[in-house]
């Protein structure tokens, strides 16, 4: 399903600047009005959306209306779309006013302590808004992007997507598997490593339980962590009341020898867990992405351009890494 307002549009680069001069108490207002309007001028995109929430509501046994979710979510959008872009260089103070953070003392332990630390997001909400965060405490954060943006020049363009002279590309053909090695020595360097472990990326792919059906994920992420051994944290942005809600987990710790197998299942389940709850508590902030849909049951395996020529789908359970090249 396209997204109402894309990040890569000139229209949602000019609300980012536009979002970016506001003052904050205005902020979620004009995100309400833009959502508003184009809730009503876009009758197609609408209707897809109540599909996908009638469908979410029945799976994740939600109380709320379709289509009260729907404008709920197309109010959301200005907010979530451009986070990233309107966040990037505010002062503290600016932070302060929109945002609530939750978790943070245990990620500036780590960065103290100059070990690395590898930062899961889902593509949900505004998962782009913890990386900011990092950032803008001074962190070295570094984030892994899909390939094609590697070739985008404008500045703008790059900085509502996170991309800078420190952002590791994942190849379209290789899953994780190309930048697998530069992610764990970022790590062993002692930088922060943010990246989403879904998404249509790549040939290497897992099945993460989620709502009863089956979520793909790169099965990148556990080579990275058998590799470089760093600690993980998941973090994820949602809006709530207005403002940007930012949630770090704990720390969660790999053994330091032997197989991390046991350590695998068990992240993969907190993550399932923490997911499908925060899609509970927070659905307006859903990202109708690929997996999602696979997920849920809006889009099949067969027809899916994430499986055309990506037939072989391991099972997490196996932790079936493969050869990293």
């Amino acid at each position: 399903m396209k997204k109402i307002l894309s990040p890569h549009s000139r229209v949602t680069i000019f609300l980012g600047d536009v979002v970016r001069r506001l003052p904050s108490q205005w902020v979620w207002p004009l995100s309400q009005w833009v959502g508003r309007l184009l809730y009503v001028l876009h009758g197609k995109r609408r209707r897809d959306v109540e599909r996908a929430y009638r469908l979410l509501c029945e799976k994740a046994m939600l109380p709320d209306a379709p289509k009260r979710l729907a404008l709920s979510y197309f109010e959301h959008q200005l907010m979530l779309m451009t986070a990233a872009y309107s966040m990037r260089g505010q002062p503290h103070s600016r932070f302060e006013e929109l945002c609530e953070i939750e978790g943070l003392d245990a990620v500036r332990e780590v960065h103290r302590s100059g070990r690395g630390l590898l930062v899961i997001s889902f593509h949900f909400g505004t998962h782009l808004l913890s990386f900011v965060k990092l950032e803008r405490e001074g962190f070295p954060i570094t984030t892994v992007r899909p390939s094609w943006m590697e070739e985008l020049k404008g500045e703008k363009l790059r900085r509502i997507l996170f991309i800078d002279r420190e952002t590791i590309y994942v190849s379209e053909g290789s899953g994780l598997a190309s930048p697998v090695r530069p992610i764990v020595r970022a790590l062993r360097e002692g930088k922060i490593v943010g990246f989403a472990p879904d998404g249509d990326q790549g040939g290497a792919l897992m099945e993460m339980p989620l709502f009863g059906g089956h979520y793909p994920m790169r099965r990148g992420l556990f080579e990275i962590i058998r590799l470089s051994r760093a600690p993980v944290v998941y973090a994820q942005g949602m809006l709530r009341n207005g403002k940007y809600y930012i949630w770090y987990s704990d720390i969660m710790e790999p053994p330091t020898n032997g197989t991390v197998e046991p350590f695998c299942r068990e992240l993969q389940q907190f993550l399932q867990k923490r997911f499908e709850g925060f899609i509970r508590e927070y659905p307006a902030s859903i990202w109708w992405t690929k997996p999602m849909e696979i997920a849920l049951g809006l889009r099949s395996l067969q027809t899916s351009q994430l499986w055309k020529e990506k037939p072989v789908l391991s099972r997490a359970e196996g932790l079936d890494y493969g050869q990293i090249d």
